[in-house]
């Protein structure tokens, strides 16, 4: 060794230069050591792509900050593994200069390296990586094209959202975080990320455990490897592409959006709606999709947005380019018509951020409600409506599309402002960030004339189901399968008759179909369909009962032939065409007798107890009323038909009162009801009028909701004059249902749903105010309220 005193050997000019490079590259380390102690150069490394996109054989020139004198670069393809698929090595570093307006006009630094894309590289998002001197991880990210553009899929990343969120350069699209709490309105493309960012795309992948999944980030790149895993023919491309490439969509069968697709450019949709009009298929996975216009400018490195339109430089000269919400002036162009829901009727959904909790998952929020379990997404699941799907993984959220109000059109669920033929799947409330309430994320589809269609999942977390939760995996097999195929069974878009059932969604309360219907002696039931088939195929209808084909026409007359009380059947209906079979079932149960009176409605005292027993036998036959569970204290009133009690000082706790009704013949129905007694009596959850209990108790209704006739059940301790009237929900009075004289006991009144002028009232929200007069002229007053629904 030449090198023994530490100086170099003039006999080795090898080990000269070596000694030197040594001595300068532990000058550097110092130096760059120094400064980053400073913690003053960390907010300006990082790198990027002189593009967005490319196409195998191109050159991808990147630019690179950095406090480390060499380094290394690795790059990977995510969507099949983590391992890297090349490093470069021994790359020289430096830190580059940040200048004060690099989020606007971009960091104009020295290209690093420069790469060519290989041919054997697949379209698909890849990503640089390296890390700084304090190893922290930067990447730079981009997207290889296919310039056949002709597989199966189109996956669009939404690059355009990821700009509006980086504020490298100390700026975003963002107030809360830009510098002096002030967004900027143009962004580069030029520049690192910064924020959020690519985070969108990379924070998951790079720690794929589930249960810490960020509520923001990596839906892209879980979608992306889900597809790689199931062996889905996709190319990829950028919002910009998008926009800037000519008949980009010519030959795909369909166009995939994943995650947060906020910003769209008059160009990109233009294009999709084109796509989707001449029968293109297009597959939402995104939530708060379409919401805003944004432009480009500087052959598309830099990206335009205002919001306000006001500040925008075009507002009323070209307001067609105007940058702001889609569906407010001067645009005025809802993105329903592409999408099918909107943000503006979502909100947000399990967002939790410091002290502020929104629906939250830990709540049990998450999951949406299904409606419609009969429709073909789910023909390989096994939900049933009312089920809830992907709350373990909470799909719902953060940010959701959907419809403010949700009302009921042929037994299905609709909205106010999408497409006539979109079709409700899922629901589940939303609220506005300030902890408000909004309106409801919305999962559905829906077919154009042309049969073009969008499926759409209305939420950002749709891809976090994509890890392990079966049904989503499933829907979003089923969905793609059939759109790639274009083959589709007919669709059942009315079933009659139309019997509501008031459905709890979440702490909501909503009014849906009832799948259980009730027939009783001498009754028949006619079920009847209407349905539409998007390939416009001859459809054939077939009934059947209990497996056994009844009648193959659209409408069937069930009829109770040798039944017994409480047997149950199963009537199923099937429409196919030649491709493929829909159907839809529902269940019937013969009925004898039936307990009307409802649980909810129990009364109480500060020391009494009573609760009316309503019950209707349809032979007409007596009733047997008889004790299956109950307290001590708890006694029936066969004469009044009435429970009622009064617990002592001792009698603390919670009691179970079950009894039953039934005919000479066994025909019988059981009820049970819940009390809970505390040290001063009963604990009640309704105001009552006590010194008037004993007179008068006003049941509610049965059925409510309905869609033909409903009855009010009430006892009377003593004889009294009732006066009933219906009025609606602006408070006029439309009817006047009754005025009479009743004995003491139960009593009913029947409300066909006609006005006083005998015309049949419209669906809607209904009171019937109900007043009693005693002979000692003392009077009691309770109102109900009645949901008609056609």
């Amino acid at each position: 060794m030449c090198i023994g005193n530490g100086k170099p050997c003039k006999h080795n000019p090898n080990l000269l230069l070596d000694f030197f490079m040594k001595k300068l590259i532990a000058v550097l380390l110092l130096t760059f050591s120094s400064l980053a102690a400073q913690n003053s150069f960390i907010d300006k490394l990082g790198g990027y792509t002189d593009k967005v996109s490319y196409y195998p054989g191109d050159t991808v020139y990147v630019s690179i900050s950095i406090d480390i004198p060499l380094f290394e670069l690795k790059l990977y393809y995510p969507q099949v593994d983590l391992n890297p698929i090349q490093v470069i090595a021994n790359v020289v570093g430096k830190i580059q200069a940040v200048p004060d307006s690099a989020y606007w006009y971009g960091c104009g630094w020295d290209t690093t390296l420069s790469l060519v894309i290989p041919p054997s590289w697949k379209s698909g998002v890849y990503i640089g990586e390296f890390s700084t001197l304090t190893n922290i991880k930067k990447r730079v990210i981009f997207i290889v094209k296919n310039p056949a553009m002709q597989n199966d899929i189109l996956f669009v990343i939404s690059t355009n959202t990821y700009q509006l969120y980086n504020n490298f350069g100390g700026k975003s699209g963002y107030d809360y975080n830009s510098t002096s709490g002030k967004r900027c309105y143009k962004m580069s493309f030029q520049r690192p990320y910064g924020g959020l960012g690519d985070g969108f795309f990379t924070d998951v992948p790079y720690n794929r455990d589930p249960n810490r999944y960020a509520p923001k980030s990596g839906w892209e790149a879980i979608a992306g490897s889900w597809l790689e895993k199931n062996k889905y023919k996709v190319d990829y491309c950028s919002d910009t592409d998008l926009d800037s490439t000519q008949n980009i969509l010519d030959r795909y069968k369909v166009v995939l959006i994943v995650g947060h697709s906020e910003y769209w450019s008059i160009g990109m949709r233009n294009k999709a709606e084109y796509f989707l009009s001449q029968g293109g298929k297009i597959v939402i996975l995104s939530g708060n999709t379409c919401w805003t216009q944004v432009r480009y400018e500087n052959d598309f490195h830099t990206i335009v947005c205002y919001k306000d339109p006001v500040l925008d430089p075009l507002y009323h000269v070209q307001d067609s380019l105007v940058t702001g919400r889609w569906p407010y002036p001067p645009l005025n162009r809802y993105s329903n018509k592409l999408t099918g829901v909107n943000w503006e009727e979502g909100g947000v959904v399990n967002y939790v951020d410091n002290n502020i909790r929104i629906l939250p998952a830990d709540s049990g929020y998450g999951g949406y409600v299904i409606f419609n379990a009969g429709h073909w997404i789910f023909e390989d699941t096994k939900l049933l409506s009312l089920d809830t799907l992907g709350r373990d993984n909470a799909i719902v959220g953060y940010e959701t599309d959907g419809y403010k109000k949700i009302y009921w059109n042929d037994g299905f669920p609709s909205g106010f402002i999408g497409p006539y033929r979109f079709r409700i799947l899922g629901i589940h409330p939303a609220m506005n960030f300030d902890g408000t309430r909004r309106g409801y994320a919305t999962m559905g589809i829906f077919f154009n004339d042309n049969g073009g269609a969008t499926f759409n999942g209305a939420t950002t977390n749709w891809a976090h189901g994509l890890v392990k939760d079966r049904n989503v995996q499933s829907i979003t097999k089923t969905v793609l399968n059939h759109f790639i195929d274009n083959r589709f069974p007919p669709d059942i878009v009315a079933f009659y008759p139309n019997k509501p059932k008031q459905t709890y969604v979440y702490k909501d309360t909503l009014i849906s179909r009832q799948l259980d219907y009730e027939v009783h002696p001498g009754d028949s039931l006619m079920f009847e369909i209407r349905s539409e088939d998007y390939n416009k195929k001859r459809m054939l209808t077939y009934w059947t009962e209990d497996g056994t084909v009844v009648s193959n026409r659209y409408f069937y007359t069930f009829k109770p032939k040798e039944m017994r009380h409480g047997q149950l059947k199963k009537v199923r209906v099937y429409v196919r065409n030649d491709l493929d079979t829909t159907s839809m079932e529902v269940r019937v149960r013969f009925v004898v007798t039936k307990i009307i009176s409802q649980p909810d409605t129990v009364l109480s005292t500060y020391k009494t107890w009573a609760y009316p027993v309503s019950a209707v036998n349809y032979y007409g036959h007596s009733l047997q009323f008889r004790f299956i569970e109950k307290p001590d204290w708890i006694s029936y009133d066969s004469t009044n038909r009435l429970l009622k009690g009064r617990p002592s000082r001792d009698d603390i706790g919670k009691f179970k009162v079950s009894f039953q009704v039934s005919d000479s013949l066994g025909n019988a129905d059981t009820q049970s009801v819940f009390l809970k007694v505390n040290f001063t009596g009963f604990d009640s959850t309704k105001e009552t009028d006590y010194s008037l209990l004993d007179k008068f108790v006003l049941n509610e209704s049965y059925p409510n909701p309905f869609n033909g006739s409903t009855s009010l059940f009430f006892f009377l301790k003593e004889p009294a004059t009732i006066r009933a009237e219906v009025y609606n929900i602006l408070g006029q009075k439309i009817l006047n249902l009754h005025s009479g004289k009743f004995n003491e006991g139960i009593h009913s009144l029947r409300w066909n749903g006609r006005d006083g002028s005998g015309n049949e009232i419209s669906s809607g929200i209904y009171f019937c105010r109900v007043m009693a007069t005693f002979n000692d002229q003392s009077r009691s007053i309770r109102m109900r309220k009645f949901i008609f629904v056609k």
